[in-house]
């Protein structure tokens, strides 16, 4: 938003410092430049779920209305520079900065597309719905602790397992006393507000009693050749659900990414109801927004309270509650004959919270990977989830082996790898029939100069460039930045900054190039083995021109990682 012509940061600002302030939202932006900044995000593909767009498109709106003033348009530095304080997850910026430059230049597409209001904010998420509708809002009160005997909640407005019905599922479950606790994000109780605000000075007010709380060292922290912590997917739009119950209906609005999944859970769970089920716009998810969303939540609640139940979770609540990437252990032993050719790959992937695919093998020789899982939070189905954990572990292990990943690779992936050509660092994700060739260059600091992917097997088109960078985008941030900060297995502090996003400046240039096209099939998506890829060619890059090897993601401490905190 712009306050008196200037931009902030609308999540951060507390309203009693704008009163009586000029405040413009994206709704008041001034016309033509408004439009032409919409139309130039759609041209470029500069949004994926839109959800951060308009706080960009305010913000591109004054720096380019500073401009027309001083005459000329910015360069990509000074855009970059303008934006370092917002936050977007889907992008990878590129497309972003390129929108902006061409509403700079006064270019406006001439035909106009449908999702022309997404940028500037008029689309609506779950969160925005008519709130007139929800007759009791409701918060979660979470364990707060690793591990331990949950003993009790106290408080005032709280819906406890004993008011709730037995509806046991594991992704709606509301300890009992005497359960034992497996995580911080338990649920111990609901606590119930006729607004949100009500609902939120309930749940911050319960005290939670749990036994001897410990905490859980995870599989990352258990000796390994290759290790990687458990990221979080940092969506940035809040977690929500809808619920209304009764009659023999239940009537759920949800933003899940697996719409079939929570259908069928809540069939299992309501099995003398019938379902429906209405799947609003996702605001990103990368994988947290699948299975049992907080749509059962509300439903529980629904059941016993009446009426329609709202569920909004506060970042804390989001950050502790939903699903992460897996941590994960990883060894791996290849067999290479004299001439540097890969003969036969075997490895084990040790994951906590649940299994994951490794992912396909883009070379040509037998390739054995055992997956075990141990206990540990719910995780997975994050993009690319196991085949990033494998994908850096094989990578790093061929690099240091010296092997010729020319001679070794299926056709597909050789071709990729031979159009990024010789680089400071190389990595190839995919199979036989799609696949992802990484290329990183560092300059004598240690700053990433370019990174340079070709794919093969998917279109030739701009949807599948601005994929490839977007996973390109979230593997960067994995291989030198993102983090979930733990402590005895509770995420501490359980904040959207405290996870280590890239932001705008941060991120080098992006080249993509397509080496086969073709018409993208199967479980595996071209962005996945983009965001595989990248984090191994980092690595790479890091041991090829500063002598040290890489085993544990994020690489916080390396050049690369120095000097984008640097930027």
């Amino acid at each position: 938003m712009l306050v008196d012509g200037d931009p902030r940061l609308a999540c951060v600002t507390p309203v009693a410092r704008v009163a009586g302030r000029e405040v413009t939202t994206a709704d008041g932006l001034p016309e033509p430049l408004r439009s032409r900044l919409a139309a130039a995000f759609c041209e470029t593909g500069g949004f994926v779920c839109g959800y951060c767009t308009p706080g960009i498109v305010v913000r591109a709106h004054a720096l380019l209305s500073a401009h027309g003033d001083e005459g000329g348009s910015p360069d990509r530095a000074s855009v970059s520079g303008a934006l370092a304080a917002n936050l977007c997850r889907c992008t990878g910026w590129q497309s972003v900065v390129d929108a902006v430059q061409l509403a700079a230049g006064g270019t406006v597409p001439a035909t106009p597309s449908d999702d022309a209001d997404v940028p500037v904010g008029a689309h609506r998420f779950l969160a925005d719905l008519e709130p007139a509708a929800v007759d009791h809002w409701i918060v979660p009160v979470l364990a707060g602790t690793a591990a331990g005997t949950f003993v009790s909640v106290d408080g005032d407005h709280l819906l406890r397992a004993a008011d709730l019905p037995d509806r046991s599922l594991a992704g709606w479950r509301v300890l009992n006393p005497g359960d034992e606790v497996t995580d911080a994000g338990d649920v111990v109780a609901l606590a119930r507000g006729e607004s949100l605000s009500a609902a939120r000075t309930a749940a911050a007010a319960a005290r939670v009693a749990v036994d001897a709380p410990h905490g859980v060292p995870g599989a990352a922290s258990e000796p390994a050749a290759w290790a990687n912590p458990p990221w979080d997917p940092a969506f940035l739009e809040p977690e929500a659900a809808r619920a209304r119950v009764g009659e023999g209906m239940l009537e759920a609005w949800s933003q899940t990414e697996t719409p079939d999944d929570e259908a069928r859970l809540l069939r299992l769970a309501w099995p003398e109801c019938e379902v429906e089920l209405h799947v609003e716009t996702n605001g990103g998810s990368y994988g947290g927004k699948a299975g049992a969303g907080p749509a059962g939540l509300a439903a529980l609640a629904s059941e016993v309270i009446g009426g329609e139940v709202a569920v909004v979770l506060g970042r804390r609540e989001s950050i502790m509650w939903h699903r992460r990437r897996h941590p994960a252990r990883t060894d791996v032993d290849l067999e290479v004959d004299a001439a540097g050719r890969l003969l036969g790959v075997d490895g084990i992937l040790v994951l906590a919270g649940g299994g994951a695919d490794p992912g396909p093998c883009p070379y040509d020789c037998p390739a054995a990977v055992l997956v075990e899982v141990e206990p540990g939070r719910r995780a997975g189905a994050h993009r690319g989830e196991g085949h990033l954990q494998w994908t850096f572990a094989l990578e790093t292990a061929l690099d240091r082996a010296g092997v010729d990943r020319g001679a070794s690779l299926h056709d597909l992936p050789r071709a990729c790898l031979e159009v990024v050509g010789d680089r400071d660092g190389v990595a190839v994700a995919g199979g036989a029939g799609l696949a992802v060739a990484a290329g990183v260059d560092l300059d004598a600091d240690g700053r990433i100069e370019s990174v340079v992917l070709a794919y093969g097997g998917a279109p030739d088109d701009l949807d599948t460039h601005n994929a490839v960078v977007s996973g390109a985008f979230t593997g960067l941030g994995c291989a030198i930045a993102e983090d979930l900060p733990m402590r005895d297995g509770v995420p501490t502090p359980a904040t959207i900054r405290s996870l280590g996003m890239l932001r705008c400046g941060h991120t080098p240039p992006f080249e993509v190039r397509c080496a086969v096209a073709g018409v993208e099939t199967g479980p595996w998506t071209v962005d996945e083995h983009a965001l595989a890829a990248v984090p191994a060619a980092v690595a790479n890059a890091v041991r090829r021109c500063f002598g040290t090897d890489a085993d544990r993601l994020p690489m916080r401490e390396s050049p690369p990682a120095r000097a984008a905190r640097r930027r």
